[in-house]
């Protein structure tokens, strides 16, 4: 018998994150969730200003789960027409009586009294981090908003340490247009007007993106990220929909925020235009997440789908910890079997070395998606779109796969003050 050699094992670096973004209507969900120990790889929980006064009892149960609990101030939409329109927003003590201008905070006393009150609302209800009070850089690093947002960022890291709230971590959202966040001159050059701003990670809203992109721009954010990744501070990419699995794949980004089952693909646009009167009372339309798909159905349609003689293999939840009687409890439980198999999606990557994760990615989770989907999308025509989505991005991410260029992976937040270093 020959000896038994010892072998060289690759090292499983930290699992990246998951954020929740409950919006106003499914913080019952996430807390129920939370409840009910389901939180696996939940990183934290996002929460919008405008909505976290009914949300009291999930941000009891994310504090006491030792999570993050993080504040949306939601200064990006107060200055827009569409943010601004929002009447709960209209509300928060730094709104004021119109939409944000730079003109409007253009004073050092008004930027000062706008982060005394910001500051005052986490200490009162024991936020762990922020969202940095930053706006859409529509033009990128010539917006005249990014010299105003340095500014306040410096101002909230200086009042929250003056308060005695310095454990407070502080995430700066970039919101930026993909055809500016393509251009490598002006990453080069936001690149180095953030990296003196004392912040704990980047979080990234390019617009437009998320579950509608197509497979070229998963392509380039995948290859422009990484001009961000010598600077030490984690990435976040926010409402990315099913392309975040990608980006976290191919070390892109370090975590994803999502909404739950909806809110997850971002276009600024929207809120740049006063909205359309529509009837109060009614939320989303309630959307049937499968995983094996990679794709989503309204409920309704989902229901037809399965009773469809043999449509329930292809498409059903089989996760006996997530759906222990299959359709049922996903029709019952949508939202939460969302989430639980969101978690195990970014948990599963987190057990790969990171030099190994696009090439599982692609064969366990994208290859199956596609070849399950041929007859899905054949049954169900509201799939169509997915179907072509898929296709795109298998063989786009493979090419990119195969090329095996990838020679950086962004670090993971780790929800603890980063060190300030300036030039970093």
């Amino acid at each position: 018998m020959e000896p038994l050699m010892p072998r060289l094992l690759r090292p499983v670096g930290r699992p990246p994150g998951c954020y929740f973004r409950p919006g106003y209507w499914n913080h019952t969900a996430v807390a129920e969730h939370l409840a009910g120990g389901q939180f696996g790889a939940l990183t934290g929980v996002i929460f919008e200003a405008s909505h976290s006064l009914r949300q009291q009892d999930l941000l009891s149960e994310v504090l006491a789960r030792k999570a993050e609990a993080i504040l949306d101030t939601e200064m990006m939409e107060l200055a827009t027409l569409g943010g601004f329109a929002q009447r709960e927003a209209r509300r928060l003590p730094w709104a004021g009586q119109v939409p944000h201008s730079v003109g409007s905070l253009g004073t050092s006393s008004a930027r000062q009294e706008l982060v005394k009150s910001i500051v005052s609302f986490v200490e009162g209800r024991r936020f762990t981090a922020v969202l940095a009070p930053s706006h859409l850089l529509n033009r990128g690093i010539d917006d005249p908003w990014l010299a105003v947002d340095q500014e306040f960022t410096h101002l909230l890291r200086d009042q929250l340490d003056r308060a005695g709230l310095g454990e407070v971590l502080i995430y700066y959202p970039l919101a930026i247009p993909t055809r500016i966040f393509a251009d490598a001159r002006q990453r080069r050059s936001l690149r180095t007007a953030l990296s003196t701003l004392p912040i704990d990670a980047l979080w990234l809203r390019v617009y437009p993106f998320g579950n509608r992109s197509g497979p070229t721009s998963v392509r380039r954010l995948i290859e422009a990220c990484p001009d961000f990744h010598h600077a030490i501070r984690p990435l976040v990419a926010e409402r990315v929909g099913i392309e975040g699995l990608a980006l976290l794949a191919f070390g892109a980004v370090g975590a994803v925020g999502s909404g739950i089952a909806a809110g997850e693909h971002f276009d600024a646009t929207a809120l740049q235009r006063i909205p359309q009167r529509s009837e109060k009372g009614f939320g989303p339309r309630r959307r049937l997440y499968l995983a094996d798909l990679q794709a989503y159905l309204p409920v309704d349609r989902a229901e037809q789908l399965f009773e469809i003689r043999g449509m329930k293999s292809p498409c059903a939840c089989k996760d006996e910890g997530c759906c222990r009687r299959g359709v049922d409890d996903m029709l019952r439980d949508s939202r939460g079997h969302f989430m639980r198999q969101r978690l195990r999606e970014v948990a599963s990557l987190g057990r790969i070395p990171e030099t190994l994760r696009p090439q599982r990615y692609l064969q366990d989770v994208l290859w199956r998606a596609t070849d399950k989907m041929l007859r899905a999308a054949k049954i169900e025509a509201a799939l169509g779109p997915a179907q072509r989505r898929l296709e795109g991005l298998r063989r786009t991410l493979s090419d990119l796969e195969r090329q095996g260029e990838l020679t950086s992976f962004s670090a993971v937040p780790q929800g603890r003050r980063l060190e300030f270093r300036k030039g970093a």
